[in-house]
């Protein structure tokens, strides 16, 4: 459970942290954004993409405690590679410097889920 969390956070942040100078002078309309759900909600404010980012978590983290294993690994792994690649992609923007360290955190994703794999766990969480 963990991994979808932490992947989540790191998105949130790293979209906050590419917005536009104008957007945190308080003209949100300004937002950079190409998801259409969390663009609506930066255009509103900030704080409700960050609360919108944590009940999404909470959601996400119930889905993997109350559903059997399968669905759990299919809705950490998705959910997970989404939120990651987005993250990624905020990093690309900084060139060269930007892709490598985007590529070194998909290596260690990829590394981590396989780990929680192996050892047939439910994703960090408990059976």
């Amino acid at each position: 459970m963990t991994l979808p969390i932490v992947a989540c956070a790191a998105d949130v942040a790293m979209t906050l942290t590419g917005q536009p100078a104008a957007y945190w002078q308080g003209n949100y309309a300004a937002v950079s954004e190409a998801n259409p759900a969390a663009r609506w909600l930066m255009q509103i404010h900030p704080l409700l993409f960050v609360v919108a980012g944590a009940v999404s978590s909470l959601i996400v983290a119930i889905v993997i405690l109350r559903t059997n294993r399968p669905l759990a690994v299919a809705v950490s792994l998705l959910v997970t590679f989404g939120h990651t690649v987005a993250a990624c992609g905020w990093l690309a923007k900084n060139g060269p410097a930007g892709w490598a360290a985007a590529l070194v955190i998909l290596l260690l994703v990829n590394f981590a889920f396989s780990g929680q794999e192996q050892k047939g766990s439910k994703l960090d969480v408990a059976p």
